[in-house]
């Protein structure tokens, strides 16, 4: 087993270290002198639309008013526009939403996209910067565009609702659209106007899958490094790259389109680390006002924004490079999507092929091992699923609240206040289902021949292989979260004091997942250890599907059967073919 470990990490170093490439980088063809966007006339815009709409919340009256204060000011200007409005399902209660989309036709129906959003927060009262200042840049865009009619490509406007609870604007335009093929590029506006910005993000992360293209974050960065301002949007290091591919939980609007394989890119303010916090406690608070709007920060986000969309609509064809990468800006180069996806497709087989070296030492051969060992399986993956469902009837019944995505707001109590007595009931519940899957099983296995532990831990090693597959499918780089349970491969199956050993392997293996909840909950969402809870609500509303919650709860399960053992007084035979002690006299007579 050492001699395959050794010869596959061999194999999957060298496939990373042959996966370089150089990015080619796109000149400028935009004329800089062209730029015509005024910090000053932003802020006017915004103060109107914040002073005259506050309390715009999804579902308020002044938010609907809003939608429509937009479709006049933007057909004044020349667009073709529209309210498109829905409902939507949030804290249990149907929601009527209003995106305003706007179309100004170019030469080619082929489409560039700018997009805000006009919601805000319930827990603040101006919603300046996030929603505000991204609708009065784009509003003063679409007014120097509509006056340098006609261009190149067709202009697309979306100003979203439904923003703060899972993009729901954005999910609605993608899921409408009649064909997403003809974006070109899709810009998206948001918190760009606080005074103590210092610069610009970009925003690739998709929701729930897909990542953006380097392509477009290099177009963004070149188009606004002609502007000798300085505000050229930084591109995540890689570290922030890896960690948004394994985990692609966007509450930005970009996120549905990239999830739908859009060009899009998000662009927001970046501060510096000491002002971040007080940033982050603002944004969805009563102190989110026009008087802490910049128009110099305005000015800068606003020329960056401008000049990426003329840049835009300058191009020839469509940018067509796709994640997963990483881009190492210091270089130039990226790791190549091709390559990643090989080395991670590497580690799936990896897993078969283990379980079968691990499972055909058995006289009955591996397939034969494999259903052997399927109902100590079973018997604690079916409670698992059993408690899922159980978590839906908590939704069914009014228990937890019901969502169409999710409850995004970082200080949503929903997210960060625990429901002690849902939890409680689901941990009993869960308790007793696995209390009642061992005595089934155990009932099932009378009279049945022993299980080798290799067995058990051949199946356990398919699980992993079958989770890496599933996990390629939807989100490759997220495959890397199940590098550690190669330490599963250690788990021997042993009694006694050495169990202690199989748990501690069986507990590390799991560790990058637990600890990447934790990242998650401290320093991404912010809401601390309540992440647990968060995931447990995901999984209640269905946001996390129900196919990734049958991966998930394999995984566990797979887990927990090489270090629990048999029930009743059952147990496996030894690595080396010792026969098990059994109950019975059928198990007496075969031992």
């Amino acid at each position: 087993m050492r001699r395959i470990i050794t010869f596959a990490g061999i194999i999957w170093f060298a496939i990373l270290l042959s996966a370089c490439q150089q990015i080619a980088v796109e000149e400028v063809s935009y004329d800089p002198t062209d730029l015509r966007f005024s910090g000053e006339r932003a802020l006017a815009i915004e103060a109107e639309f914040v002073g005259k709409f506050p309390n715009r919340a999804s579902g308020e009256v002044e938010n609907r008013e809003a939608a429509e204060w937009l479709e006049a000011t933007l057909t004044e200007f020349g667009y073709l526009c529209s309210i498109d409005t829905w409902e939507v399902v949030n804290y249990s209660r149907t929601v009527p939403l209003n995106n305003v989309i706007c179309a100004l036709p170019g030469d080619s129906q082929e489409e560039v996209i700018l997009s805000a959003h006009l919601d805000q927060s319930p827990f603040t009262i101006e919603g300046a910067d996030d929603g505000g200042s991204g609708v009065a840049v784009l509003v003063h865009l679409a007014e120097i565009i509509a006056q340098e009619q006609p261009w190149p490509y067709t202009v697309g406007l979306l100003i979203t609702d439904g923003s703060l609870y899972g993009s729901l604007g954005a999910r609605r335009f993608v899921e409408s659209h009649p064909d997403l093929g003809r974006i070109l590029g899709a810009v998206v506006l948001d918190n760009l106007g606080h005074e103590l910005y210092e610069g610009l993000s970009s925003i690739p992360l998709g929701q729930f899958k897909r990542y953006g293209s380097i392509g477009l974050q290099l177009t963004a960065q070149e188009a606004a490094a002609v502007q000798d301002n300085g505000w050229i949007p930084k591109i995540p290091e890689p570290f922030m790259q890896l960690r948004d591919q394994i985990a692609p939980l966007s509450t930005d609007d970009q996120g549905p389109l990239i999830a739908n394989r859009v060009p899009a890119i998000g662009l927001a303010g970046w501060a510096s680390i000491e002002n971040r916090q007080f940033l982050a406690e603002t944004r969805y608070s009563p102190l989110d006002t026009i008087e802490g709007q910049s128009a110099e920060v305005l000015q800068n986000s606003g020329q960056a924004a401008e000049g990426l969309f003329r840049q835009l609509q300058t191009l020839e064809k469509p940018l067509q490079d796709r994640a997963p990468y990483l881009y190492f800006a210091e270089s130039g180069q990226q790791l190549r999507p091709g390559f990643i996806i090989l080395a991670l497709a590497a580690f799936a087989v990896f897993f078969f092929l283990a379980s079968y070296l691990v499972g055909r030492q058995e006289a009955g051969g591996y397939l034969d091992g494999i259903i052997t060992s399927l109902p100590h399986f079973l018997g604690l993956w079916l409670p698992i699923l059993a408690s899922i469902f159980i978590l839906y009837l908590f939704v069914a019944i009014g228990l937890i609240s019901r969502y169409d995505v999710y409850p995004a707001t970082y200080n949503d109590p929903e997210i960060s206040q625990p429901r002690v007595v849902v939890l409680l009931l689901w941990a009993i519940a869960l308790w007793e289902l696995l209390q009642l899957g061992r005595r089934l099983t155990d009932l099932y296995l009378q009279n049945k021949a022993p299980i080798a532990f290799s067995q058990i831990k051949s199946f356990a090693l398919v699980v992993v292989g079958l989770g890496a597959g599933y996990l390629l499918m939807i989100n490759p780089m997220s495959v890397i979260l199940l590098f550690p349970l190669v330490l599963w491969l250690f788990i021997g199956g042993r009694k006694g004091a050495g169990r202690l050993l199989d748990i501690a392997l069986m507990l590390l293996g799991a560790s990058l997942v637990t600890i990447f909840l934790l990242y998650l909950g401290f320093e991404v969402l912010g809401n601390s250890i309540a992440i647990f809870w968060y995931f447990i609500l995901l999984v209640a509303i269905q946001t996390i599907s129900f196919p990734s919650a049958l991966f998930i709860s394999a995984l566990i399960a797979a887990g927990l059967s090489l270090v629990i053992p048999l029930p009743g007084s059952r147990h496996t035979a030894q690595e080396h073919g010792e026969v098990a002690e059994t109950a019975g006299p059928a198990a007496s007579a075969n031992s």
